[in-house]
């Protein structure tokens, strides 16, 4: 079974604001309401996984506010360039450490969730490779979590 576990002390919105400072977009609504009122996705069964094209991705965790920031400022830093590949927000992780990300294309407030290795990662003009679509938003992610032992 798959828990969502409360937090005691719910957080203020307001603790995406750096973030949403540097990358000039708002944080999703469902992704706002969720790590504002939950702590932790537990897993009672096992491993937490989503499927992709009938291949299953590992989630391990979300990551917590400041290493969302401190993971875009890398991107940045290695050449992300958002007017042209748009802007990506790592919000997660799995087991080897690559990234489930917030993709916002160029001129979309909507972001889709892409998966990343995050040691791969290749800018080709203004694509981006080495990424895989997840899904297109965190509700939906969220919801095709399973679980396997």
């Amino acid at each position: 079974m798959i828990n969502f576990i409360p937090k005691e002390d719910k957080l203020n919105p307001d603790v995406f604001s750096d973030l949403e400072k540097l990358t000039g977009v708002k944080m999703p609504n469902d992704f706002v309401e969720f790590y504002c009122n939950h702590s932790a996705i537990e897993s009672t069964e096992g491993d937490l996984f989503i499927d992709v094209d009938n291949e299953p991705l590992q989630f391990d965790d979300l990551f917590p506010v400041e290493y969302m920031i401190e993971k875009v400022e890398q991107l940045l830093q290695h050449g992300l360039n958002p007017n042209q590949q748009g802007v990506v927000i790592p919000f997660g992780y799995d087991s080897a450490l690559n990234w489930f990300c917030f993709h916002f294309e160029n001129g979309t407030s909507t972001p889709n969730i892409i998966w990343m290795n995050s040691e791969q990662l290749v800018l080709e003009g203004s694509q981006l490779s080495g990424i895989i679509k997840v899904r297109d938003t965190f509700t939906n992610f969220l919801s095709d979590l399973y679980e396997e032992e």
